[in-house]
C-alpha cells in the first residue's frame, strides 16, 4: 500500500493541496468516476469552495476518487495542468486517502478498510451500544 496522506476536516472543510494562488490558475477538488463521455473521460462532483484556498468535504465518503487539481493558464494562454489522484480511506475527523494514478481510478477492487466502524453511522452505533444496555 502507498504512504497515505491525512487532511484534517476543520469547520466542514479540507485545505485543497493542488491550488495555485493565481488570478489565472484555476483550482478544485472533485469526487471523480470513469466516464468516457465526460472530459479528461472522467464525471465530476465539484466540492464546494469554502474561503482561504479550502472546499467543503459534503458528501465525500470512503472508496470515494478524488481529484485535486490546479492548472495554471499563462500570459500567452497555455494551459499547465497539475492533477493529483487519490482515494478516500477514512473519513472521521480527517481524511486519510490513497495517492493513486489517473489510471487507478474507478478500479473495483475493495477500498482498505482503515476503520472497520466507518461503514456504520454514529446513530447506529449508539443505537446498537443501547440495545446491548452498554450506555444508557
Amino acid at each position: 500500500m502507498s504512504e497515505t496522506t491525512t487532511l484534517p476536516i476543520e469547520d466542514g472543510t479540507i485545505e485543497n493541496t493542488n491550488r495555485w494562488a493565481h488570478k489565472r490558475a484555476k483550482t478544485w477538488v472533485a469526487i471523480v468516476q470513469k466516464d468516457k463521455s465526460q472530459p479528461g473521460g472522467l464525471r465530476r462532483t465539484f466540492l464546494d469552495r469554502a474561503p482561504g484556498g479550502r472546499v467543503f468535504v459534503g458528501p465525500t465518503k470512503p472508496g470515494d476518487w478524488l481529484e485535486f487539481a490546479g492548472d495554471y493558464y499563462t500570459g500567452g494562454g497555455s494551459k499547465r495542468p497539475d492533477r493529483k489522484y487519490y482515494r478516500v480511506l477514512e473519513r472521521n475527523g480527517s481524511l486519510i486517502l490513497e495517492p493513486c494514478d489517473l489510471e487507478d481510478v474507478g478500479r473495483k477492487d475493495e477500498a482498505p478498510v482503515v476503520n472497520p466502524l466507518e461503514v456504520y453511522s454514529n446513530e447506529d452505533i449508539l443505537a446498537e451500544a443501547k440495545r446491548r444496555g452498554l450506555i444508557q
